[in-house]
């Protein structure tokens, strides 16, 4: 492919009986390659970036998804490896890889299934088309995040929101997740959690998550709230982040 575009750029266009010396400079052949690809690859790769909600608040997984597949050399992004290597993004990936969202995105875009293939078993993201790893690979994810209205700054933060609640409001807190959570945000909620807890000493598993682990808390106060142990123990850990705008009280 480069090849070709390189000899056009240096009006090659038959065998030579000399050699010739190319003097385009590769960048230049580069932008020229880039330019046609975009015509093809551009729309997909702005309608994968959006995914299936077209947010561009948040953490912009889909984007990020992209950006990883560009930096990696085998052309395949193994979940469980991007979990470990990025844990503030792991909640909001494994959430669009585990509730079906990636899978529901690519098999409704014909475009976006002929350069992409998502297996949920492995949870494995790989290439289709070889085109589209160079044309990842060259894109300016900064001016792309820009033009989309992405923020491309990391997050420091594991979650967009952590519940807190009373039991006896659990209904609540189970409705206001599963609209979070069908809006693609990541949302620290204790059942999620069963399994990660199992064993783990709880003061220090819950401490980092209201102090500073969740962008916004929620905290669902109603009579029960000042009488329960755990949200007592909630309540002391965000109240140092009174005056942040990052703590949103729902009144009952």
């Amino acid at each position: 492919m480069l090849c070709k575009t390189i000899c056009i750029a240096q009006n090659v266009t038959e065998q030579q009986t000399d050699k010739i010396i190319i003097t385009v400079p590769i960048q230049q052949v580069v932008d020229i390659k880039m330019q046609e690809l975009a015509r093809v690859f551009a729309p997909t790769t702005k309608t994968f970036a959006a995914g299936n909600r077209n947010r561009r608040d948040g953490r912009a997984p889909y984007l990020k998804l992209l950006i990883w597949l560009a930096e990696c050399d085998t052309g395949a992004l193994q979940m469980h490896e991007i979990y470990m290597k990025y844990p503030n993004y792991k909640v909001s990936i494994s959430q669009i890889a585990d509730k079906g969202y990636i899978t529901q995105l690519i098999t409704k875009n014909e475009n976006i299934s002929k350069v992409l293939y998502y297996e949920p078993t492995s949870k494995i993201l790989a290439i289709e088309d070889p085109k589209f790893v160079f044309y990842i690979k060259n894109i300016d994810w900064g001016s792309f995040a820009q033009e989309m209205g992405f923020k491309k700054e990391e997050c420091n933060t594991k979650y967009d929101f952590a519940l807190s609640f009373a039991g006896e409001k659990r209904k609540y807190a189970e409705m206001l997740h599963q609209k979070l959570t069908e809006n693609e945000y990541s949302v620290f909620y204790d059942k999620d959690m069963t399994a990660d807890i199992l064993g783990k000493d709880l003061d220090k598993y819950f401490t980092p998550i209201y102090e500073a682990d969740a962008t916004y808390v929620i905290a669902m106060i109603d009579s029960h709230y000042p009488k329960k142990v755990w949200t007592v123990f909630e309540s002391n850990k965000y109240k140092t982040r009174f005056g942040q705008d990052s703590v949103i009280p729902i009144l009952f």
